[in-house]
């Protein structure tokens, strides 16, 4: 039997899968699958790594487009894989095998760091995890946002806050997208929390979207002891970045 196959019932089973283990906030990425480019704001220990490697994995099945996932080490870029592998051993006990991962519809997986040079030549879907914390990010995102120049594949973007001198951050206020531009063709981003916490498409064409710890909570997230992780996640400082109202 050829490796990684899945037949249409495994596939049905783990969308299944996939779209019941949602809480609120991931269900609205979920909707948004479809976005040429996701940028998202979010509170640490929120299931969003655990989420993006589910819904990458079932993209992959339903339309098998290759998916590239990006992060500060490689270490960091194994974590979704070994989500996937948990998710495949606990719907169908089957197993995800190979580095890359190639799967029998064609399709496939690549995990890696930060090298720039490892991640040119890669063509799909892109997941670029915790940006923020990326060091040399402006030079990494123009090799890196060339994996999914394609129409058909396109670029998710999550991290945690970190600071506004970070060169992510221009990404995220749409400096970037300004940057050259003659006045008459710059846009402007509203980046209150109230405009994004349900998620908005700027004027560059980015869909933005806020979740908070409260916002989680507040949307079916039961796993976190809420206090502890605002002791976390928030020193008022820090918070004031971006998670301003």
């Amino acid at each position: 039997a050829d490796k990684n196959h899945f037949e249409p019932e495994h596939v049905a089973q783990l969308v299944d899968a996939f779209r019941e283990g949602c809480f609120g906030y991931q269900q609205r990425w979920a909707d948004r699958v479809d976005e040429r480019v996701r940028l998202i704001l979010k509170s640490r220990q929120i299931g969003a790594t655990w989420y993006f490697a589910r819904e990458a994995l079932v993209d992959l099945l339903q339309t098998a487009r290759t998916q590239v996932f990006l992060s500060a080490s490689r270490a960091q870029a194994y974590q979704f894989r070994n989500y996937q592998r948990n998710f495949v051993r606990e719907v169908l006990d089957m197993d995800l095998e190979g580095d890359p991962i190639v799967f029998s519809n064609g399709a496939r997986e690549f995990f890696l760091g930060r090298n720039i040079a490892t991640a040119q030549g890669y063509a799909g879907n892109l997941y670029f995890d915790e940006i923020y914390w990326v060091p040399s990010f402006g030079t990494m995102e123009s090799t890196a946002g060339a994996i999914a120049t394609h129409k058909r594949f396109r670029k998710t973007y999550f991290s945690t806050p970190s600071v506004v001198t970070h060169d992510a951050y221009d990404l995220w206020t749409g400096e970037r997208f300004n940057h050259g531009r003659p006045k008459a063709e710059q846009v402007e981003i509203d980046l209150a929390h109230k405009r994004l916490m349900k998620g908005h498409r700027g004027g560059d064409g980015f869909w933005r979207n806020i979740v908070t710890i409260e916002d989680a909570v507040a949307q079916g997230l039961n796993l976190v002891d809420l206090a502890q992780l605002k002791r976390e996640n928030a020193p008022q400082a820090y918070r004031n970045l971006y998670l301003c109202e």
